[in-house]
């Protein structure tokens, strides 16, 4: 079982074609909200089986949620753009909000800066952005399930 996760694409398509053949590697793809509505853009090109939208602070045109639970190979998952639950300045609301929901892992977007952090057991995940990167490269996170563990990876595109 393989997951990506993009976020903040801001209606770059190209910057998503790169990475398409990744993406078309995972059943699901999920994204994490600023431009959702790309996904759409490029729908006909992907072979995933399963797309996970949520709602950042650019998307007006996609009615998507502010968040989604999802169980994922045995675990739970909180998704979020994370403007909501103000990232930009602490995790806890976000791993608050995970707990509440049971969630062992919280994936959020808005900064545009890669990071993998772990607060009261959660692990909270911001793949950066794949067009927009405000630190480093652009970049995606992987989420892989092998011998009934979890792996996640932040990957740089360089």
């Amino acid at each position: 079982m393989k997951m990506i996760v993009i976020s903040d694409t801001h209606h770059d398509i190209d910057a998503i074609r790169r990475i398409l053949p990744i993406i078309n590697e995972c059943d699901t793809l999920v994204h994490l909200g600023d431009c959702n509505d790309d996904i759409l853009k490029i729908k006909p090109e992907l072979k995933v089986k399963e797309i996970v939208y949520v709602r950042g602070n650019c998307d007006f045109v996609m009615r998507s949620p502010e968040f989604v639970v999802k169980e994922w190979g045995g675990a739970k998952f909180f998704f979020t753009h994370g403007h909501r639950y103000r990232v930009d300045s602490s995790l806890l609301d976000l791993t608050y909000a995970s707990l509440e929901n049971e969630c062992s892992y919280a994936f959020y977007g808005h900064t545009h800066i890669a990071d993998m952090d772990r607060s009261y057991g959660v692990e909270l995940i911001n793949p950066g952005s794949v067009s927009r990167p405000r630190a480093g490269y652009p970049s995606y996170a992987i989420v892989e399930k092998k011998d009934g563990k979890i792996f996640t990876n932040i990957v740089l595109i360089g």
